[in-house]
């Protein structure tokens, strides 16, 4: 009745399904640790009783000549290691332990105390070698950088196309405006005969066509010095005006020079120069950018005035119609500066310049920046800033138009010193036309002389 009561009173709080699992887990364990336990204890009296090993030991003891109690010692213990192993491995494997790595403990070990070890920091876990971008991801890095390079050359195409426009309207000129687009219809051309080839179709990339417009041609060596013709007429001699030629200008400049002559004529200022005091004026020379040629005529007899007057023709011969050193980019940048600077109030005042007029306000702003960019090249050379009366005057042309100066010779002739003109031109006016033997002193000597410094 006490037992049927106790169940009645437990009837009240039935266990739940997994307390009733756990309880089974529970009496399964403790079921496999019994049998275990004897199946352990059953072996390990087996090997205690060593009756195999007995027989064997004649046999190995006539081959080796140990006693049979060594004999039946070794193999005892080699037999005793490997089941206890696996004896262990099946309690620990019923107890619920983790498995152990390496060799478990034997028999002997069960009862001692279990040992700490010390673990040994180990030190940074090497880093793996960088795997090679897969194909897929280099594809699309290339096409976006492709992608960015397009978009960055048709920016900078459609700024110098607005640039060419403003110098349209400004002059009337297609001097670089007429050499742009036919080498980018060529180009476009080109590009699509190239994708119709491919069996390609898509946008017309101009990475290269604005690559080509922003490089500077290759020098070319001059093959000889420029000829020289009817100089003699005017009072100079060939052989020395070379010489001074190549000592006092610039050598990009003398690569731009074809021929350099002289006509003792009368030429009339051109049509296009209508102003009151150009009317009835008479040429001096003339400079064709194109053709690379100067030619005198009878106005610039006297040979100083033929001298002050070159320096003039030459900076038509370099300005951006016909300069090859420039890049198209550099050429059109210059002649926005020029065209810039003829309309600036603080501009170089030119009696020659300032006299030019036409009916056309294009063409008369066409032949002012030519004359303009002449005049003050003559200028500077004729009288350098710091240089002229021992360093003490600056010279007469405005800051604007000597940062346009230094801007010109960093492009074409940065290691020009403007200190070779002085100090030629002195020594041929004195000894050569002046007819003196003694040249004069070298006073032009100061610091930062060069245009770009």
């Amino acid at each position: 009745m006490e037992e049927f009561g106790a169940t009645i009173e437990s009837a009240g709080s039935l266990p739940t399904p997994e307390e009733r699992m756990r309880s089974r887990r529970e009496r399964i364990r403790k079921e496999m640790t019994r049998k275990v336990g004897a199946l352990m204890f059953s072996a390990w009296m087996a090997v205690a009783a060593g009756g195999g090993p007995l027989q064997a030991a004649a046999g190995e003891r006539q081959r080796s000549g140990s006693s049979a109690t060594e004999v039946v010692k070794k193999d005892r213990a080699g037999r005793e290691s490997s089941l206890l192993q696996v004896l262990t491995n099946i309690w620990n494997k019923a107890r619920g332990d983790e498995p152990r790595r390496g060799p478990g403990p034997t028999v002997r070990d069960l009862g001692k105390p279990s040992v700490v070890r010390k673990v040994e920091p180990r030190g940074e876990r090497p880093t793996l070698p960088k795997m090679p971008e897969q194909p897929a991801t280099m594809a699309l890095e290339k096409e976006k950088t492709a992608t960015l390079e397009m978009q960055q050359a048709e920016v900078d195409m459609k700024k110098m196309e607005e640039a060419l426009l403003w110098t349209f309207d400004k002059t009337g000129s297609g001097a670089l405006l007429n050499a742009y687009y036919p080498a980018k219809s060529a180009y476009e051309r080109r590009i699509w005969t190239q994708q119709e080839k491919m069996g390609e179709t898509g946008a017309v990339s101009y990475v290269e066509f604005v690559q080509g417009i922003k490089k500077r041609p290759e020098m070319k060596k001059a093959k000889s010095f420029p000829a020289l013709e009817g100089l003699e007429i005017a009072g100079i001699h060939s052989a020395e005006f070379k010489s001074f030629l190549m000592a006092a200008y610039p050598k990009s400049w003398l690569g731009h020079v074809r021929s350099i002559t002289y006509s003792d004529v009368d030429k009339p200022m051109g049509v296009h120069y209508l102003g009151k005091n150009l009317q009835n004026a008479g040429t001096c020379a003339e400079a064709n950018p194109k053709t690379g040629t100067i030619e005198f005529f009878a106005g610039c007899k006297d040979p100083r005035l033929l001298l002050q007057v070159f320096t003039h023709e030459m900076g038509h011969i370099v300005d951006w119609r016909g300069n090859t050193v420039m890049s198209f980019e550099e050429r059109l940048q210059f002649w926005q500066k020029v065209l810039e600077r003829i309309e600036a109030s603080d501009r170089f005042v030119s009696s020659y310049v300032e006299g030019v007029e036409n009916m056309s306000p294009q063409k008369e702003s066409q032949i002012k920046a030519n004359e303009y960019w002449a005049e003050i090249m003559r200028e500077y050379f004729e009288r350098p800033p710091f240089y002229w009366k021992g360093g003490q005057d600056p010279g007469r042309l405005p800051e604007k138009d000597l940062e346009l100066i230094k801007w010109f010779f960093a492009r074409t002739d940065p290691d020009y010193d403007v200190l070779n003109f002085q100090n030629a031109q002195a020594d041929y006016v004195s000894t050569r036309i002046s007819g003196d033997t003694i040249t004069p002193p070298r006073i032009f000597i100061q610091k930062n002389h060069k245009p770009h410094g």
